[in-house]
């Protein structure tokens, strides 16, 4: 019986944060924590969802004119994936039941008890997407089947910037109006590590702040300036340029924080950016900022250790994550 595994990277923003959703450019680097989504045809006459990583248990349904729950009712817990199946087979339901796997455990901390921040529902979107457009014969709508369902789950916010990466893989830069895409290059002389606060986060209340930022408000046009300048910069490929842009667009964005209270550098980011200045790194918030983790960049590797043992009687640590040049991966087995 056919079997489908889909699997797709997380993502950590590198510049872009709120500035994408006015139309400046994002950069954003898929990670090697991989959500997996397995399909496998079953002689059942019901539907089998599990979700390691995200709810203990397993749940059953049917599906006609929609999702239909039997026995146990998981509430709005898979509001994401009847998003996603609704939009794959829009009403032509398959004659034939699944187990289906939902595996997002590498996007928790050690612990298994805290999400990272890490992207793990749009890695889930895009595996879940793929696996079920694979069996439907769709496998060229996966983006579109993808943004529309995370656009719906996320009741139309968010930039689809990590979903465009986690698609892609690599380092990408993005333009939400468009919705464009394309592959940057990673110095290979360029140090990075990934922080983790230790603070998971919500980012539905910066979000409604950032909102009511007028166009024109002067810190947030200092920070589209700087959007743009370091993708510029970016694509020039040099290391010295590039931590400089970043530099400069780390304290566009802390000046933003400070004039609208956003809270990015809240959750353990400022104390971290202080220590990277302290040694001549640079170090932001990946993301809507507040907690999750942060990204800190340049310097050789005696220089980043000594940055985590500084950051460590803070409660901060190093997270095990580094570039993933495989977007999404799909293996099929009929």
């Amino acid at each position: 019986m056919t079997q489908i595994e889909a699997s797709a990277p997380g993502k950590a923003l590198i510049s872009g944060e709120y500035a994408v959703l006015r139309g400046a450019p994002a950069i954003c680097m898929a990670v090697d924590r991989r959500a997996i989504v397995q399909l496998r045809v079953t002689d059942g006459r019901r539907h089998r969802i599990t979700a390691p990583g995200y709810m203990a248990g397993e749940w059953y349904f049917t599906a006609r004119d929609r999702v239909e729950w039997h026995g146990a009712h998981p509430g709005s817990s898979f509001d994401l994936f009847t998003a996603v199946w609704s939009e794959v087979f829009a009403g032509e339901q398959p004659t034939v039941a699944f187990d289906l796997i939902l595996d997002s455990q590498t996007f928790h901390d050690s612990a298994g008890s805290h999400k990272l921040g890490l992207g793990s529902s749009a890695a889930i979107t895009v595996a879940l997407a793929a696996a079920l457009a694979e069996f439907a014969g769709r496998t060229s709508d996966v983006p579109e089947i993808a943004s529309r369902a995370h656009r719906l789950f996320q009741s139309q916010q968010g930039s689809g910037v990590d979903l465009a990466t986690s698609y892609r893989g690599g380092l990408v830069e993005y333009l939400m109006d468009s919705g464009s895409s394309q592959d940057l290059s990673w110095p290979a002389d360029l140090g990075y590590r990934f922080v983790w606060t230790g603070v998971p986060i919500k980012t539905t209340s910066q979000l409604v702040k950032f909102g009511a930022i007028a166009d024109d408000d002067k810190s947030l046009q200092a920070l589209l300036v700087a959007a743009h300048e370091l993708t510029t910069v970016w694509r020039s490929a040099s290391t010295d340029e590039i931590i400089l842009g970043l530099r400069r667009y780390t304290s566009r964005l802390e000046a933003l924080d400070e004039s609208a209270a956003l809270g990015i550098f809240d959750g353990g980011h400022s104390t971290a950016a202080r220590v990277a200045r302290d040694r001549q790194l640079v170090y932001k918030p990946c993301g809507a900022g507040g907690g999750d983790i942060g990204i800190v960049v340049g310097g050789n590797a005696e220089q980043l250790a000594d940055f985590e043992r500084a950051l460590m009687p803070h409660g901060l640590n190093f997270i095990s994550a580094k570039m993933d040049s495989t977007g999404l991966a799909v293996r099929r087995r009929d």
